[in-house]
């Protein structure tokens, strides 16, 4: 009787540890989804703006280009 209950204390401490751990894991495992998740909904946000401004960018410069062509050619 008391081998058994031993063993039932054991095997709910072994239970308890191994729930414990894997809660630790699992949490751990889903902040760091969280975290990359983020970083690359935050990195393609700065990706996509920077390839929108880039155009704009190009386009703002060569209007400059021709702009002071056309002064320095008067």
């Amino acid at each position: 009787m008391i081998l058994g209950l031993s063993f039932l204390r054991h095997s709910f401490v072994f239970c308890s540890s191994f729930l414990r751990l894997l809660f630790v894991h699992c949490s751990s495992f889903v902040r760091l989804l969280f975290v990359i998740r983020s970083s690359f909904v935050r990195h393609s946000f700065v990706i996509r703006s920077s390839f929108s401004y880039l155009p704009m960018r190009l386009a703002l410069s060569a209007c400059r280009a021709t702009t002071s062509h056309r002064l320095r050619d008067k």
